[in-house]
């Protein structure tokens, strides 16, 4: 069995953490702190929110890692492909379309898609 060509899933989970960060760190330009500031519960609504805002991020992270560790292990499978393309073409697009315009994020994501891809043809033509 041919050793695994890993660079496509370091790179994935490299740039998985950059459009992470970036989010996260995007978070204080949408103000998420004054939502809810002046309602009742609104203490509990934007830690919500909060959360709501940053699961997307951990999620991208975790599931390049995921890929990356499957394929170290030679456990890597279509399914876990096909879920981590998934994730990242639906958070890709939707965020190009919810900015109408090219954004770095969406291209991030479509760009971590490619990787992810490039990694499963890459690997599956070696085995």
């Amino acid at each position: 069995m041919a050793e695994p060509f890993l660079l496509p899933a370091i790179g994935a989970l490299a740039l998985a953490i950059a459009v992470g960060s970036l989010h996260s760190w995007a978070a204080r330009f949408y103000h998420l702190d004054e939502l809810y500031r002046d309602v009742a519960g609104g203490a509990e609504r934007r830690r919500i929110m909060k959360l709501v805002w940053h699961a997307p991020s951990a999620i991208w992270v975790v599931t390049a890692a995921a890929v990356l560790v499957a394929r170290i292990d030679a456990q890597s499978s279509l399914y876990l492909t096909g879920v981590a393309l998934f994730s990242y073409l639906v958070s890709g697009v939707g965020n190009l379309i919810a900015h109408r315009r090219l954004f770095i994020g969406g291209v991030m994501l479509i760009a971590v898609a490619a990787l992810v891809y490039a990694d499963h043809a890459f690997n599956a033509a070696g085995a």
